[in-house]
């Protein structure tokens, strides 16, 4: 996405610049204790940031963070966070989607999905949404969700567009990798794990390569739209529980996981 992009070409250039002058990087204070769980940035200088006890940060200068939590409960542990552009956001906790369209100032709950988990949203009005390990999609910016296929949902959810998207599913203890071509109401097995890990993150980069990490430290790529995933080597090979990972383009991005553990690739994944 545009979001994801403009977070990683900062993040590319504040990482190059640091390595070529101090080969270090440069610790932010955003003046809260909480534990932080995800991060999304809409440009080089303004960024979203969410957390356990409805922590919601904001910064418009990649310095300075500032409270917009306005409307989330403090008992909420926000664990999604998807920045469409500087005012539509959409967050995510405890069984419940917040989402602002004036850059944080106000935030509103949609109605409550029994069940409801990870989400991916296409623009401000489009979204899917995993309830119960069944699939939901919005029209309305998630004033309604309707069932597009049971047991369709999964933890990890990306869209390409309405009708194009790969979908994680774990159903008995199987974790599967499947791809949709009619916006998730038939679903093809892509891939499909013999251990217990479970996908935590999905990104198509283009149409045809996308990448996929879990959470028991496999990073996945596909170079055929989902069709068949392999398996990349890397330094934490089966040693760690990556959550989340984003790609500037088709070679240059980063994995990151518990512990600290933080993988970057410039040649799409190959070293």
């Amino acid at each position: 996405t545009n979001m994801k992009k403009a977070f990683l070409i900062v993040l590319e250039f504040v990482f190059t610049a640091f390595t070529v002058v101090f080969a270090q990087w440069v610790e932010q204070n955003p003046g809260v204790g909480s534990h932080f769980e995800r991060i999304n940035c809409v440009n080089s200088t303004t960024c979203y940031l969410c957390g356990e006890n409805g922590t919601m940060l904001k910064t418009i200068d990649g310095t300075n963070w500032i409270d917009k939590s306005n409307g989330i409960p403090g008992t909420i542990f926000l664990h999604q966070l998807q920045a469409l552009d500087s005012d539509t956001i959409f967050a995510y906790g405890d069984f419940n989607l917040y989402w602002t369209y004036d850059g944080g100032e106000n935030w509103s709950e949609t109605p409550s999905i029994i069940g409801g988990g990870p989400h991916f949203f296409l623009n401000s009005s489009i979204g899917y949404q995993n309830a119960g390990g069944d699939l939901y999609k919005t029209v309305d910016k998630g004033v309604t969700w309707n069932l597009v296929k049971t047991d369709g949902g999964g933890t990890a959810i990306y869209f390409v567009n309405e009708n194009y998207g790969v979908i994680e599913t774990t159903l008995m203890g199987t974790t599967t990798i499947n791809k949709t071509l009619d916006g998730g109401e038939n679903q093809t097995l892509a891939h499909q794990y013999t251990s217990t890990g479970a996908i935590t993150d999905i990104q198509m980069i283009t149409p045809q390569i996308g990448y996929a990490c879990s959470n028991d430290g496999k990073i996945l790529k596909t170079s055929d739209g989902g069709d068949s995933w392999v398996e990349l080597i890397h330094p934490f090979q089966n040693n760690a529980i990556f959550k989340s990972l984003d790609f500037i383009n088709t070679s240059n991005g980063y994995v990151i996981g518990t512990q600290g553990k933080i993988l970057k690739t410039t040649d799409g994944g190959n070293n």
